[in-house]
């Protein structure tokens, strides 16, 4: 047992200044087994025992948390519990759960996709398939991928407005560079003297190469519209579902969003 009489002064203020430098200027740690708190006790009054014991946690504390430490390219708001493995789950219309999927066909499938991230032009989508009365082809659409975190990205596409989406998901194989990317988006419209919102599930699919993205398929679904009037006239009744395929086989790399004002902050 230690006898307290010994000890005539309590542990030097100094002593935890000591180790403070130590533990930021060195690979030093403190670390404090259960039994020396024991030791504290009797060689520390209350209030320096306390002092001591609140700078130790301090610096425990503080090595986790540099912000170096931070991946720039992290998303924050999304965690790998969140990720949506299926694209039934973010179509939420039931009669188009297993129908639109089957109808896209191909879906490639992966935990570890390649990465995707750039910009590209789809200026040759041609109709696959619709359940609506639609046979034009689509108009040019800019596609940027960002941003991405293992099976996670965020995207900006130019469609006759630019819609942002901070939460896309991803699935593929990097050993052969093909990928499926889906998320749901709130696009406004302006249609036949209209102005109303829509909210879609878009999909694309598709191999990535150095030149961009090779025989890439589009499909998008209208989830929901605010449109007001009735009869809804327009290929934005909810339920309605587009499936393009890229008919010169290549969308290329593009620099659109880079060359507008503001970088695409339109």
């Amino acid at each position: 047992m230690i006898n307290r009489t010994l000890i005539k002064k309590p542990v030097p203020i100094r002593t935890i200044f000591f180790l403070t430098y130590l533990s930021k200027h060195t690979n030093f740690v403190p670390i404090i087994p259960h039994s020396a708190f024991r030791i504290i006790n009797y060689l520390c009054p209350m209030k320096h025992h306390l002092l001591l014991i609140g700078t130790l946690c301090v610096l425990l504390g503080s090595f986790g948390c540099q912000k170096d430490d931070v991946p720039q390219k992290t998303i924050i708001l999304i965690g790998e519990e969140k990720y949506v493995k299926e694209l039934k789950d973010l179509i939420t219309i039931d009669s188009l759960k297993t129908t639109f999927p089957s109808r896209f066909e191909t879906l490639h499938q992966g935990l570890v996709p390649p990465d995707i991230e750039g910009e590209y032009l789809l200026d040759s989508l041609q109709l696959v398939y619709s359940n609506y009365a639609i046979t034009e082809n689509n108009s040019e659409i800019h596609l940027e991928i960002s941003r991405q975190h293992n099976r996670v990205a965020a995207i900006r596409l130019f469609q006759g407005t630019v819609t942002s989406t901070d939460t896309a998901y991803i699935m593929g194989s990097g050993a052969d560079n093909t990928f499926t990317l889906y998320f749901t988006e709130d696009k406004e419209i302006d249609f036949q003297g209209a102005h109303f919102n829509v909210k879609r599930f878009v999909v694309f699919s598709g191999n990535k190469t150095a030149q961009g993205l090779r025989n890439l398929k589009y499909g998008s679904i209208v989830l929901s519209s605010d449109y007001q009037l009735t009869p809804f006239v327009g290929p934005f009744t909810p339920g309605a579902y587009f499936i393009y395929r890229d008919a010169d086989s290549i969308s290329p790399n593009d620099a659109w969003f880079t060359q507008q004002p503001k970088g695409g902050n339109l």
